[in-house]
């Protein structure tokens, strides 16, 4: 079945936009980045939105409108979208991929020397990379996520630095799809996949720390390093991971907040609300109208 685009005018990616006065001395810089597992029938019709999105479909088949039209995509397959641009996302797959998504602010100087990014057309910013390029693509996400949320001096630099990384691996996989010259973030694997199983969990909060030592025969040990190479323990990632979630499905959806608050396991709206304004700094309700006016941005830890 083909989706045609709906009628939500285009804004170009390199267009002025207003950021209501607020200063923002490291561009390109994070809004929200996740990992979500779709679910069979899944889908978001024809949306904007005015930042940009990047997208590494993995572990299954998909498909997505991008540049006007609908595309197969198969596992391990990057999308840009730029901000004021169609697209949208379609599951009919039994295999459901996971999607690591990155929200990001970019202006024209972000893609001066990358042309496979900031130039090319819709579809050609559709990529599928190489094995072991999927790799550094995660690892450089955990680093983009860490210091996101982080409270590290310095986090709104190696924000913009490491997701600027990202991006120029990205514009040299194009040139050659050998290259694997960008390849200093590669997380060491057993923390990976710690933050993938505490991304993957649905429980209460209480639960997980005897979730993860079921699930993990070295997890007292690994707890340790954990924290020391992203600055949280798994309990404290778990309620970063899920109101950086809750941020997504403000901007993307309609659902009401009680509606992200039951769907992220919090058991009563106000414990959503209070655990969401006290590390974003303002209201979901806030967050939802205005994204770019975040407190828990590089510019305000």
């Amino acid at each position: 079945m083909v989706h045609p685009p709906s009628s939500i005018p285009e804004r170009p990616w390199n267009a002025p936009l207003s950021l209501q006065g607020i200063a923002r001395p490291f561009i390109p810089y994070v809004l929200t980045a996740y990992c979500a597992q779709t679910q069979k029938n899944d889908f978001r019709e024809w949306h904007t939105h005015p930042f940009e999105e990047l997208c590494l479909v993995e572990g299954g088949n998909t498909s997505f409108g991008h540049g006007g039209k609908q595309w197969d995509i198969i596992s391990n397959t990057l999308i840009l979208n730029h901000r004021g641009e169609r697209h949208a996302f379609w599951n009919n797959s039994k295999k459901c991929p996971k999607l690591w998504v990155i929200h990001y602010y970019a202006n024209s100087p972000t893609y001066a020397e990358m042309p496979y990014l900031g130039e090319a057309p819709p579809k050609r910013r559709i990529w599928k990379i190489e094995s072991g390029q999927d790799v550094l693509f995660k690892g450089l996400f955990l680093k983009i996520f860490a210091e996101h949320t982080g409270q590290k001096k310095g986090f709104a630099m190696a924000e913009s630095c490491w997701l600027r990384l990202l991006l120029l691996a990205i514009n040299r996989w194009n040139e050659n799809p050998e290259d694997h010259s960008v390849a200093v973030a590669q997380a060491d694997p057993a923390i990976q996949k710690l933050w993938e199983m505490i991304n993957e969990y649905k429980g209460p909060p209480a639960q997980i720390i005897h979730y993860l030592q079921d699930a993990a025969s070295n997890y007292d040990s690994l707890r340790h390093h954990f924290r020391k190479a992203l600055g949280y323990s798994p309990r404290q990632m778990l309620q970063e991971i899920r109101v950086m979630r809750a941020k997504h499905l403000l901007v993307e959806t309609s659902l009401l907040i009680k509606e992200i608050s039951s769907q992220l396991g919090f058991p009563r709206q106000h414990e959503f609300t209070r655990t969401f304004q006290k590390i974003v700094g303002i209201s979901p309700t806030q967050w939802r109208n205005n994204p770019f006016q975040q407190k828990h941005s590089p510019l305000s830890k």
